[in-house]
């Protein structure tokens, strides 16, 4: 089993209300769920084993719902010792209404569910399924699936939010879950099981993102031989494939273990469609524009104005105000953008270096690497990434070479190295490199990094541990 763990576009220009109001809402639909029928589930266990009882000495009598339902599954198995149809017309009669009786009751305590009240249902028809194929989109049947749906649900639909807006992404999202209802009844239209659950709408948020975002990355994470291991792929490759599977699924065996693959598959090519269709009318890129526009109007009017005096040849005034901002919003990228402007503008080489320092960190805390390297590959040259903290440089070194991006991470590994071990964080950049150097091939620079490690009166036990375990391996 593969569990999508993160992906690289996981900032957004404001908070995704829309995704976390359909999470809250199908959070409280399920304890509301769990409260209501808190006792009716053991009470129709001891209905529908009464009238399996009886039926199972009984095996001439007719069975009706939902026993039928249980006998065609083969979860009811007849004695071996029932005993034979009696001859008495009246004993079987009333012997069949007995059973009738019971079945009825065990119906309809398994009608009152909210399972069965707010779930798509195919052989309800449209009365029922008008309301149901909302419904049953804030409907789960247990802690796994629902954290499970939501976790996916937030993977996707905040990046989808932030894209479209929260009107038109609330708009899809209830739709996909429609569509993907739909195409369950289509492909089951006798099935009295009730189905329900986000998962057809989140199956058409993933498709929509596989459009918006293809060439994003995704991590999972899986189990092998009870480790627990990680791996990135992009978004081209692994949703199709399990839009592939699910397809795959559906032609085999339909919903026969359990599970709507038919709801999946028509979500996931709704999103996709949906997409597209933006896409190709250049309504996405409009609805971006808009988002974009919306969130300026909500930005700090200082940083406005700050923008308009840098603009109008004013840098040093800007400076002023941005640095207020700055003080009192610390982690406000928009704010430290414009400071990097304004420094630039004032030939202010001290502002400058403390904006870039600032960025890269803000930026990798939102794990937008790629622009925390950018920003750092454009101050290196400038002679300002020496304001970008080691173990900030330390820790981005690490995320690009859990990425088998050697060259990046030799880069920064370097700028931490390269003036001596002079503290602990240098010591550690210092290790990580000489195992870089071994994979590239560079084994005097290997070496070297190594020597300075074991002499650096900054260094750790575990760390000497390490170094010389990295010098035997270059022995053997």
């Amino acid at each position: 089993m593969l569990i999508p763990l993160t992906h690289e576009h996981t900032t957004a220009r404001r908070w995704p209300i829309a995704t976390t109001a359909i999470i809250v809402a199908c959070f409280a639909c399920f304890v509301a769920t769990l409260v209501s029928q808190q006792g009716s589930k053991d009470v129709l266990e001891t209905r529908l084993r009464t009238a399996a009882e009886y039926w199972q000495v009984h095996p001439y009598l007719q069975v009706q719902p939902p026993l039928d339902q249980l006998a065609a599954r083969g979860m009811l198995r007849r004695a071996r010792d029932a005993e034979a149809p009696p001859p008495d017309p009246e004993d079987l009669a009333a012997q069949q209404k007995y059973l009738d009786d019971r079945c009825a009751d065990a119906e309809t305590l398994l009608d009152s569910l909210p399972a069965r009240r707010f779930g798509v249902i195919p052989a309800a028809g449209v009365g029922h399924n008008a309301y149901a194929l909302l419904t049953s989109q804030f409907m789960h049947g247990g802690w796994l699936h629902i954290i499970f749906n939501m976790w996916f649900l937030w993977l996707c639909g905040c990046n989808l939010e932030d894209r479209w807006g929260r009107g038109v992404f609330t708009a899809f999202y209830l739709t996909a879950g429609i569509a993907s209802g739909l195409v369950h009844i289509a492909s089951a239209p006798h099935s009295t099981v009730a189905v329900i659950g986000a998962s057809g709408s989140i199956a058409g948020a993933m498709g929509a993102f596989l459009v918006c975002y293809a060439r994003t990355r995704i991590r999972f994470l899986y189990i092998l031989f009870i480790r627990p291991r990680t791996f990135m792929a992009p978004a081209y490759v692994m949703l199709p494939l399990w839009g592939a599977l699910e397809l795959a699924s559906g032609l085999l065996g339909g919903a026969s273990d359990g599970v709507a693959h038919w709801a999946h598959v028509g979500g996931f090519f709704y999103g996709v469609a949906f997409a597209l269709v933006l896409k190709k009318t250049g309504i996405d890129a409009q609805l971006d524009e808009e988002v974009e526009r919306a969130v300026s109007t909500l930005q700090d009017p200082r940083i406005m104005r700050a923008a308009e005096l840098t603009t109008a040849g004013r840098p040093a005034d800007a400076l002023a105000i941005l640095e207020a901002v700055g003080s009192e919003r610390p982690s406000d990228i928009d704010a430290r953008l414009e400071m990097l402007r304004a420094a630039k503008a004032a030939k202010d080489g001290k502002r400058e270096a403390a904006a870039y320092g600032s960025l890269v960190r803000l930026y990798l805390e939102q794990q937008a690497f790629d622009t925390a390297y950018d920003l750092f590959a454009e101050a290196q040259p400038l002679g300002l990434d020496a304001a970008v903290q080691a173990d900030v440089r330390v820790r981005l070194a690490d995320h690009f070479l859990a990425e088998a991006k050697g060259q990046r991470a030799w880069a920064l590994y370097d700028s931490v190295t390269r003036n001596g071990l002079v503290d602990a964080v240098a010591v550690r950049a210092a290790l990580a490199q000489a195992k870089l150097a071994r994979s590239g091939g560079r084994l005097e620079e290997r070496l070297r990094l190594l020597d300075a490690v074991l002499e650096s009166p900054f260094s750790s036990p575990q760390i000497d541990d390490a170094a010389r375990a990295e010098l035997a391996a270059m022995d053997g």
